[in-house]
């Protein structure tokens, strides 16, 4: 895993293009869980934590780690960066810094350091959307009758959904962007293994 330095952070960036995602100590269990899955699923490519995140989190694929503040000690640096490059995959880890700011003792001081631009393009939409249905293992509910159910009433096919996670109380479906506004308009008012429920984006 390497490490670099980006200064000069002087541009605010266009949030409105960036689909991202959120989670810190004040959220409620089911909205952090709901913001990793949108993240672990690719729906949403960012996420914005404390360092909350930099423990007990098993992601795989983070390609880069950004500290937009210094950790407060080593042993937090490791554990944030430790988010990525897992196993054998390989990431990046990058430090914003201002003018004001130094690099602590415990950082090499060696790594590169790059200017970040004035204007930056837009990213690419996230291949997924995240689907949220209002039951889950406690309805009896299986991952094959949601698939079923978005084969059969969405239209979709295999290549259209991603990971399914179901929870006790309800179900994240990852569908293809290009076929989620036609999922929705297919499934509105149908019933799920004769369930009638909130089948919508999640949020």
């Amino acid at each position: 895993m390497k490490a670099n330095r980006l200064k000069d952070y002087m541009f605010v960036p266009d949030t409105t293009s960036v689909s991202g995602t959120h989670i810190h100590g004040g959220m409620e269990q089911n909205d952090r869980e709901r913001s990793l899955y949108k993240f672990r699923n690719g729906s949403t490519p960012v996420l914005v934590s404390t360092d909350l995140a930099s423990r007990g989190l098993d992601i795989p694929d983070v390609e880069h780690i950004i500290h937009y503040h210094l950790p407060v000690n080593e042993e937090a640096f490791t554990h944030r960066n430790g988010r990525t490059a897992r196993w054998d995959t390989k990431g990046v880890s990058f430090l914003i810094l201002n003018e004001e700011e130094q690099l602590p003792e415990y950082i090499e001081t060696d790594i590169p350091t790059y200017q970040l631009p004035e204007q930056t393009s837009r990213p690419p939409k996230p291949l997924w959307r995240t689907l949220y249905i209002g039951k889950g293992k406690k309805d009896k509910l299986s991952r094959g009758d949601v698939a079923g159910f978005l084969y059969k009433k969405g239209n979709l096919s295999a290549d259209d959904i991603g990971t399914i996670d179901l929870k006790e109380h309800a179900t994240f479906a990852a569908i293809k962007n290009d076929k989620f506004k036609q999922l929705i308009q297919l499934i509105h008012g149908e019933k799920i293994k004769g369930l009638k429920t909130i089948m919508e984006e999640a949020k």
